[in-house]
């Protein structure tokens, strides 16, 4: 937001600030307050000493200006520990900002998606319109005058595959999904549910009261009883604290004593889904290797109520195990589907892909470019490159991870021989063992870049030799383009929704799209609720076992069910959908990383330490050096806690 003028823009000290939603502007936070200009008052100092004044009285005393509508909501901002408000008619919203979809409701997410989505029948008929009115691809002249014939516009028609899916193991029962309707809901009990010790509470702006506090603990540790996880102390004796959502240095104290407490996990219950407490909690989570869970009141209060909320209940429960440490459920291979057979010995495919394999995701989250202001002040190339890599550990489904930084909208990968021996020695020491087999889904590029993807193969490669002298496991490389233009239809499109428009989850192609030379097969692993479903291309890079490309079709899919929250499989293998919430969170710890750090203060330090980068061209270097002094310190914080992003 900027002010109409100069002028307009005062900076009111006030005794109170209430506030119903919020806006984060730069290390600003905006709010629409209840209070309005006639009736909100602070103490204005000047000549004549101190007095009392009415918002809309100090704009008539100070500027000769009498507001237009003084009852209308004022806008609060605060930094630091000054509140300032700002009348709304004597504000703009400066053209071309773009909102996060955190920042947006539901009814204004769900209007601009559907308004932007087209089914796969509307989506069939706009291309077609496309290539017949709007390039008319058919008798063109220009493509008769260089000889190019165009055989046909209709869609390319393939036949397709549909894979069964995985088998869900767990504690007391093994669950098989139908195929096509794949989603599934059951009230097992986990397979490795967590054993905690203590669980400490944070209640933000009185976001619910003591007695709704004690209901929680006692809903929760009832919860907690029924799925097996244990809790050592009673939850009577639980830690709960009040404190202001906007105390960070407190926050910060806190989340060190209760770590220092040996507290498992600390909840924070906020009023409202609050982004910027989640992301100071995020933060402070790596930085003080605490682990934290972030409630809103309504959730708060499903989990209390005896009646509704059930699945609300589900969700918090199985990410409540996964951040303590436990494990959900696992993925095997089935024996049979809808009664066919889907492999002759399903126990001999299992011990072939998944015993003794690790199964490693890398995804990079790439920051804006350099900025003309950037530019003018001498500052660093823009953000940089945030990298989220998730493995495997005993289990396939028992995943670790981490994030770290590299050079600004760098696209291939760097320090792999530092991070990748990490991701190994973290399953030998789970394991109590090597990896005899390694599986690497690396989110593409594109087609054009292959020559730098097989660098960073050969990259891996020399890290053997790191790891253990003569280690030579079985490398699997497979690049997945989750943006792929490719789009499949159904042969028949029928229905009126977009689950019955769309073709089913499972559906694979391997066959007559591929490119030159390249093993590839497109796998549609979702099953989407508005639109047209968007299908990952996949190409397999390397294989030394020489696996086929119809069981590592099946076990991509086998490995989408891996997701242990959402009770049905995302578009991509779950190490590949951990990698890419690592990378966010990364992403997100940068941003607020650079509020508390002053990034200026950073480049100071490197310089004095290495004078010979003070030059225009050896920009390049410091950028570098600026991101591996941040990355070093970002990296040390990381908890040594499995699945702590869920």
């Amino acid at each position: 937001m900027n002010t109409a003028s100069a002028l307009l823009n005062p900076f009111l000290k006030l005794k109170s600030a209430h506030s119903t939603c919020g806006d984060n502007y730069g290390s600003a936070k905006f709010f629409f307050a209840i209070n309005r200009a006639e009736r909100t008052v602070f103490t204005m100092k000047d000549e004549n000493g101190e007095r009392e004044i009415s918002v809309a009285d100090y704009f008539v005393e100070k500027y000769n200006y009498r507001l237009k509508y003084p009852r209308m909501p004022l806008v609060f901002s605060m930094r630091l520990k000054h509140a300032n408000y700002y009348p709304v008619e004597l504000l703009k919203i400066i053209p071309g900002q773009r909102i996060k979809m955190s920042k947006m409701t539901v009814t204004v997410q769900s209007a601009m998606t559907s308004r932007n989505s087209s089914m796969p029948r509307q989506h069939v008929e706009l291309v077609q319109k496309i290539l017949h009115e709007s390039l008319r691809l058919e008798r063109n002249p220009y493509m008769d005058a260089f000889g190019i014939e165009l055989e046909s516009t209709n869609l390319i028609q393939l036949k397709a595959k549909i894979l069964p899916p995985a088998q869900i193991r767990f504690k007391d029962q093994a669950y098989l999904p139908r195929p096509r309707s794949v989603a599934f809901r059951t009230q097992a009990k986990f397979v490795n549910p967590a054993r905690l010790k203590s669980i400490a509470i944070i209640i933000f702006d009185h976001a619910i009261d003591e007695r709704q506090a004690g209901g929680f603990c006692e809903a929760l540790h009832r919860y907690c009883r029924d799925q097996g996880i244990s809790v050592m102390e009673d939850h009577r004796k639980w830690q709960i604290k009040e404190m202001r959502s906007c105390d960070n240095s407190e926050i910060k104290r806190k989340m060190e004593r209760y770590r220092d407490e040996k507290v498992d996990i600390l909840i924070g219950i906020c009023q409202e889904k609050r982004p910027d407490v989640h992301d100071v909690l995020k933060y402070y989570e790596e930085a003080c290797g605490m682990q934290t869970i972030q409630l809103c009141s309504q959730t708060v209060n499903k989990m209390m109520s005896q009646q509704g909320g059930r699945q609300t209940i589900d969700n918090v429960m199985r990410k409540f195990n996964l951040k303590c440490g436990g494990t959900n459920f696992h993925v095997d291979i089935p024996q049979e589907c809808m009664g066919r057979s889907v492999c002759s010995n399903n126990e001999t495919l299992r011990r072939k892909l998944f015993e003794h394999t690790q199964f490693i995701g890398f995804e990079i989250s790439h920051g804006a470019s350099r900025t003309l202001y950037n530019r003018a002040h001498g500052q660093m190339d823009g953000d940089p490159s945030v990298v989220g890599v998730s493995y495997s550990l005993t289990n396939s489904t028992e995943l670790g991870g981490f994030t770290y930084l590299q050079t600004s909208r760098e696209y291939k990968l760097q320090n792999l021989e530092k991070k990748f021996p990490e991701c190994v020695n973290a399953y030998k020491e789970h394991a109590k063992r090597l990896p005899s087999k390694i599986v690497v889904y690396r989110v593409g590029m594109g087609e054009g870049d292959i020559k730098r993807l097989k660098e960073e193969i050969e990259e891996i490669r020399s890290t053997f030799d790191k790891i253990q002298p003569g280690y030579r496991p079985h490398l699997i490389v497979i690049v997945a383009q989750k943006n792929s233009h490719t789009r499949v239809f159904p042969a028949r499109i029928e229905g009126h929704k977009a689950g019955e428009q769309n073709v089913p989850s499972g559906t694979c192609l391997d066959n007559g799209i591929t490119s030159f030379g390249a093993e590839e097969f497109i796998l549609v692993s979702q099953t989407p609720l508005i639109g047209t479903v968007r299908p990952c291309k996949y190409t397999i890079l390397e294989n030394d076992p020489k696996w086929t490309k119809n069981e590592i079709s099946h076990l991509t899919y086998f490995r989408a069910f891996g997701h242990q929250v959402s009770y049905q499989p995302p578009s991509v293998p779950d190490v590949l959908y951990a990698a890419e919430n690592l990378a966010k969170r990364g992403r997100n710890n940068w941003i607020v990383h650079k509020k508390m750090d002053n990034m200026q203060d950073v480049e100071r330090k490197i310089l004095k330490r290495y004078p010979e980068l003070d030059t225009e061209e050896m920009r390049d270097e410091l950028a570098a050096a600026i991101i591996t002094d941040m990355s070093e310190r970002m990296n040390g914080m990381t908890i040594m806690k499995r699945n702590f992003w869920a």
